[in-house]
C-alpha cells in the first residue's frame, strides 16, 4: 500500500504509534515504546502494515531509525507483502534504503505478485535508489510472476538513464521475455515510451518479435494509439505492416478493433494499406471488427472522410468466412447504436450467414429488436 485514502489516514492517526510514524514525530515514537514496548510492533489489523513500514512509506527517516534501535522486525511485512525496504524504495527515500540494507534487510524480498524492492524502484526511475539497491545484490533478472524483470518495468515507464545502468549491468536484459514472451520492446512500445523504443533498437531489439499472442510491437504501438512508436518502427521494416497475429489479423485490423481512429488514419493516409483488405482466419473486414465493437468514431470516419472514399467501398454488406455481415457481428454483440446507424446506410437485413441465420435472429435485447424490425414473412 503506497499510499492511503482518507479514511485509512483517519484511521492510522487514531493510532498514536502509526501517527507518529506518519509525521516523523521521534519524541513521541520514544514515548509511546517506552510505555509499552509491544508497540514498536504493532500490526495494524486489516492493512497489516507495522510502525517501522509505515515510516518507510512516508519517509520518516529519523523515526525508522528510532523504531529499529527500538528493537523493530525490519522483516514484518503487510497483507501485500510489502516489507520496510519495499516501501522506501518505491517512495524514494534513499536515506531509508541506505540504512535499512545495513541494518541487515533482504536485498530481494518478494511483495505480491513477487515484486523486489528494485522492481519498485524501476517504476518511479530513481536510479540512486536502483544502483544501492543493485550493488546491495539485487538480482537484476530476478522476475515478478508475470515474468518481469526490473529492465521491462524500466521500459515500460520509459527511464532511459535506469534501462541504460541496467544493461551496463547486464546487456542480456533487452532480451529477456516474460510469461507470455513479451520483450522489452514490446513493453515499450504500448505504453507509448518513445525513447525507450529508440533505445532498445538501437541496442539490436528486434522488431519483428512476436508473444505469444502472435503480436508484435507494432500492433502493441497502434492498438494503443501511438503513432508516433508506429512511426519509429516501420522505419526499421516496412515488412512489419505484413505481420499477422495468430488470429490472422494484421496491424490494421487491430487498430480498428481497438477503436483508435488516429491509428488507422496513419496506416491509411500515409502508408496507404487498403481498406479493404480481411483478416487471414476469420475474412472479418476492418467494417466487421468496429461493429463487433460498437466503434461509431471509427465507423464516421470509414463512411464520410474523402481521403478513404477514393479506396474504400462500403462494405455494408460483406460476408466473412461465415458469411456474416457487419450487421450480423453489431446485433449479436448488442451494439445498438452501430446496428441503427447500418440500417441507417441501406445496408441488407435480408442476408443469411452459413448457418442460415439473418442479424435480427442475434438480437438479445427487445432495444435490438426494436431496431432491427424485419418483416419475415416476406423471406
Amino acid at each position: 500500500m503506497s499510499s492511503l485514502t482518507k479514511k485509512e489516514r483517519k484511521c492510522y492517526l487514531s493510532v498514536p504509534i502509526m501517527k507518529a510514524a506518519m509525521l516523523n514525530d521521534v519524541n513521541n515514537i520514544r514515548r509511546i515504546i517506552t510505555e509499552d514496548g509491544n508497540a514498536v510492533n504493532y500490526c495494524h489489523i486489516s492493512s497489516g502494515d507495522t510502525p517501522l513500514i509505515v515510516a518507510a512509506r512516508h519517509k520518516s527517516f529519523e523515526v525508522l531509525k528510532e523504531l529499529l534501535n527500538f528493537g523493530a522486525k525490519i522483516e514484518c511485512f503487510n497483507i501485500d507483502g510489502k516489507r520496510s525496504l519495499h516501501e522506501a524504495a518505491y517512495n524514494g527515500c534513499l536515506l531509508c534504503v541506505e540504512f535499512l540494507l545495513n541494518q541487515g534487510a533482504q536485498v530481494d524480498p518478494l511483495k505480491r505478485a513477487d515484486w523486489t524492492p528494485l522492481m519498485l524502484a524501476c517504476t518511479k526511475g530513481n536510479l540512486d535508489i536502483v544502483k544501492l539497491l543493485v550493488n546491495a545484490g539485487a538480482n537484476v533478472q530476478r522476475k515478478n510472476k508475470d515474468g518481469w524483470t526490473s529492465f521491462h518495468i524500466s521500459c515500460r515507464e520509459g527511464f532511459i538513464d535506469v534501462m541504460d545502468y541496467l544493461v551496463c549491468i547486464d546487456n542480456t536484459l533487452c532480451f529477456t521475455v516474460s510469461n507470455n514472451k513479451r520483450t522489452p520492446l514490446h513493453t515499450s512500445s504500448m505504453h507509448g515510451k518513445i525513447e525507450a523504443v529508440k533505445f532498445l533498437l538501437e541496442k539490436g531489439c528486434n522488431p519483428d518479435v512476436r508473444d505469444s499472442c502472435g503480436s508484435s510491437p507494432l500492433m502493441d504501438a497502434l492498438r494503443f494509439g501511438f503513432v508516433s512508436v508506429a512511426e519509429v518502427l516501420i522505419k526499421t521494416n516496412l515488412v512489419l505492416l505484413d505481420q499477422v497475429d495468430n488470429l490472422g489479423r494484421y496491424p490494421l485490423h487491430i487498430a480498428a478493433e481497438s477503436g483508435q481512429v488516429d491509428s488507422v488514419k496513419y496506416l491509411v493516409e500515409k502508408l496507404n494499406v487498403d481498406i479493404n483488405l480481411k483478416t487471414k482466419n476469420s475474412g472479418y473486414t476492418v467494417f466487421h471488427l468496429i461493429a463487433k465493437e460498437g466503434h461509431l468514431e471509427l465507423l464516421n470516419y470509414l463512411v464520410n472522410d474523402q481521403s478513404v472514399n477514393r479506396c474504400f467501398k462500403y462494405l455494408l454488406n460483406e460476408p466473412d468466412a461465415s458469411l456474416r455481415t457487419p450487421l450480423h457481428l453489431s446485433v449479436a454483440s448488442n451494439k445498438v447504436r452501430f446496428a441503427k446507424m447500418l440500417i441507417e446506410l441501406k445496408c441488407d437485413q435480408t442476408l443469411k450467414d452459413k448457418y442460415d441465420k439473418l442479424a435480427v435472429n442475434y438480437a438479445l435485447s427487445q432495444e435490438m429488436r426494436d431496431v432491427v424490425q424485419i418483416d419475415l414473412h416476406t423471406l
